[in-house]
């Protein structure tokens, strides 16, 4: 994509967030998604309980 001079048309809520478009709306909830199950793995750890055994 060098030279990528392509506008792009943004929108923002009342309350002047960004409203994600749908590529970026699955990439934040499969990121949140990850850091979810990695603190439930070390709270799995911490009770000795090994996750990668279940």
């Amino acid at each position: 994509m060098e030279d990528d001079t392509t506008e792009w048309l943004r929108f923002y809520d009342a309350k002047g967030d960004l409203v994600f478009l749908p590529e970026e709306a699955l990439q934040q909830q499969l990121e949140q998604e990850r850091q979810s199950q990695n603190q439930l793995m070390e709270k799995l750890r911490q009770r000795g309980i090994d996750p990668n055994q279940l």
